[in-house]
């Protein structure tokens, strides 16, 4: 059961597959069939004053053909060629959708060939031109024109074979059967239409096959577009990179140089530090760089070792004034113990000499008074002499106690020299390893 399933899926699929070849008009682009069909509904047009000619000329034309014509109706003639103009103008209707526009255009076609088979009287000839139409109604590619066509000619062969064979064959054995031959002029009908619809279906097929490669086409089109773009985008990514690399370039050589500059400029405030703390005051740096931040530490290290220059000249002009001080102060207090010893002297030999004097008291009574003057003076010149002394004194401890601020002012200044030089050290230690 399974099996007959299958195999019945398989021919269904076949018989669509076979279906999808038939051709249907769809894949003409409505441009193109728009300019199709305006033509064929001119060409139906067309047919009508000549058809009318046609009818109205009865009897035997011997000038070309010699064909006899029979009389038909005026009535007649024009309500078939009314009829074809009704189709025609019905098919110019653009509001009609492009496969009813198609049949009623392709029925008036087919009208056209019965009406010239009526008119001529059924000859043979005429029946020819059902397979110009079907030729013509190949334009729309669509089996419906055909089916039409062999509908048209089976029907109208057997209906009015049978009501007027006359006007429909000029033979005897197609008067006497009319359906057998409305049939055999189909069957030749169908295998023209069979013929037409293989090769509009070999069209259909390369023409989907040329759409699917132009769609194909585009894509690759698209792609390559794409692509183009795309490696514009790299190209101009590729620059890009080049000028990032030659920026990175310049910037590298740019550091480097700075680096040396920073290292040379390392070397040489170590240098002069190393001076500096050997006790060379007179030591300066060049503080121009194109670091800031090594100008600013010239310009500190230079100001602060003429700071400390200057300090210690100060300290030295001071200490020589103090120098002077104390001399003077040293010899003050000579002068001022050398009268001490003589007053002291003096007063022993007063002493001494006391009792020798004793009898010389009324001489040297008048001049006890002048002695006590002196002593006063001398005594007024210890007191000076003490006031000075202790003033000196005062001095030259105010100028020790000078001397020690400036003397710690000094070793805070060299301080600062040696952690000045250890913070150059290593900045020239870490430079070097960021360069390793």
């Amino acid at each position: 059961m399974g099996t007959d399933l299958g195999s019945g899926e398989q021919a269904l699929g076949g018989i669509r597959q076979r279906l999808a070849f038939i051709p249907d008009g769809r894949t003409i682009p409505d441009e193109v069939w728009e300019t199709r069909h305006k033509y064929f509904v001119l060409l139906v047009l067309g047919h009508v004053p000549f058809l009318v000619v046609l009818g109205l000329f009865e009897g035997t034309e011997t000038t070309v053909t010699g064909i006899t014509l029979p009389s038909i109706p005026l009535g007649m003639l024009l309500l078939q060629n009314g009829v074809i103009a009704a189709f025609a103008l019905a098919a110019a209707v653009p509001r009609l959708n492009r496969r009813l526009r198609t049949v009623l255009a392709v029925t008036g076609l087919a009208f056209t060939s019965g009406t010239l088979v009526y008119v001529t009287g059924g000859y043979i000839e005429a029946h020819f031109h059902f397979f110009v139409a079907i030729g013509i109604a190949a334009i729309y590619e669509d089996w419906l024109p055909f089916g039409i066509g062999i509908a048209y000619v089976v029907l109208t062969h057997g209906i009015f074979g049978t009501i007027d064979p006359s006007r429909v064959y000029n033979h005897t054995a197609a008067q006497m059967h009319p359906w057998v031959w409305g049939l055999i002029h189909g069957a030749f009908v169908a295998m023209l239409a069979a013929a037409l619809t293989v090769h509009l279906s070999s069209i259909e097929q390369s023409r989907r096959n040329a759409q699917h490669e132009l769609e194909r086409a585009r894509e690759r089109a698209t792609e390559i577009e794409n692509l183009e773009k795309r490696q514009a985008e790299i190209e101009e990514e590729k620059q890009e990179a080049q000028r990032l690399k030659a920026e990175a370039e310049r910037e590298r050589a740019e550091v480097e140089e700075l680096n040396d500059h920073l290292q040379t400029k390392a070397e040489a405030y170590q240098h002069a530090m190393e001076q500096v703390a050997a006790g060379d005051l007179t030591v300066r740096v060049d503080s121009e760089s194109d670091s800031d931040a090594m100008v600013g530490i010239g310009e500190t290290f230079n100001g602060m070792v003429g700071d400390i220059e200057t300090t210690i000249a100060q300290i030295q002009s001071f200490a020589e004034v103090v120098q002077e001080q104390t001399d003077a102060a040293d010899t003050s207090t000579r002068q001022a113990a050398a009268a001490s010893d003589s007053v002291s002297t003096s007063v022993q030999e007063m002493a001494t000499a006391t009792e020798d004097q004793r009898q010389m008291l009324d001489e040297v009574a008048g001049e006890m008074s002048d002695l006590s003057a002196t002593v006063e003076e001398v005594a007024a010149s210890a007191q000076e002499v003490t006031q000075v002394s202790a003033e000196t004194t005062e001095i030259a401890t105010d100028g020790q106690a000078l001397a020690d601020d400036m003397i710690a002012d000094a070793e805070q200044v060299q301080a600062s020299i040696e952690t000045a030089a250890e913070t150059v050290a290593e900045l020239r230690h870490r430079w070097t390893r960021s360069r390793r």
